[in-house]
């Protein structure tokens, strides 16, 4: 995973000193956690880590900041962006060397923008960053911001675009965003005049084209973006329509 940490630190001081710290096994137990996806008690473990090393956050990339970073990762995974916003008010900023980790510092600001629901402001946000080379998962991150955005000030056809390159962007690493992106499509089909008139038995082409899309983003939500969680009761229309043909 990109800006992950293991096996020994190097951390260089003023003075040229540099100093080797092994990596806490506790530590290396929340990194497990955190690749296994498992985010709520990675960020308890990453919480404690943080604090018992405290005293070295002010060196770059000490243990206690790639916690309090990998902690505010956790929190954005799982949607607490209350506590994402806290976090990083506390957080030791300049204090990360890896380019991967301090741009993604930087999107928090879009997902701070989520939190508070300023719409306008995030999609400036988004379409500054949208022309940006990003790595897979933080395109991702950009493509559902800009989703939310446009899908929130009634743009909902533009929305789509956005959603679908969330879950195209990187289905790998942002398990979250493109199961998340793609019951957003099926939500914005579902209330499609077009759609439901398609669903209806009522022919045309732009109702078929349409309904065609949500059969399949439907069917891949099944087969892998759900990661395993079923499909909600409200999509499964799509679904029997496409079993009828």
């Amino acid at each position: 995973m990109p800006g992950d940490s293991g096996g020994i630190q190097d951390l260089g001081l003023k003075g040229g000193v540099t100093v080797f710290v092994p990596e806490p096994a506790d530590y290396t137990a929340a990194m497990e956690l955190y690749r296994a996806r498992n985010y709520r008690d990675a960020r308890k473990w990453f919480a404690a880590v943080k604090e018992r090393f405290h005293p070295i956050e002010g060196l770059e990339d000490s243990i206690s900041t790639l916690a309090a970073y990998h902690e505010m990762e956790c929190l954005r995974k799982l949607g607490d962006l209350d506590g994402l916003a806290a976090a990083l008010k506390k957080f030791s900023k300049g204090a990360l060397s890896r380019d991967y980790q301090n741009d993604q510092l930087a999107l928090y600001v879009l997902w701070d923008a989520v939190r508070t629901k300023d719409w306008n402001r995030l999609l400036a946000l988004t379409a500054a960053r949208a022309a940006e080379r990003l790595p897979g998962d933080q395109r991702a991150q950009v493509a559902w911001c800009e989703g939310l955005a446009l899908e929130n000030l009634g743009r909902a056809e533009q929305a789509l675009v956005s959603y679908q390159i969330a879950i195209t962007a990187d289905a790998g690493d942002s398990e979250k965003i493109t199961s998340q992106a793609a019951l957003r499509v099926l939500s914005i089909y579902r209330k499609d005049a077009e759609v439901r008139a398609a669903l209806a038995g009522k022919e045309s082409a732009g109702g078929e084209r349409k309904l065609a899309q949500a059969q399949a983003v439907a069917a891949l939500f099944e087969l892998s973006l759900g990661n395993g969680a079923p499909l909600p009761k409200e999509f499964r229309e799509f679904r029997v329509a496409a079993e009828k043909k």
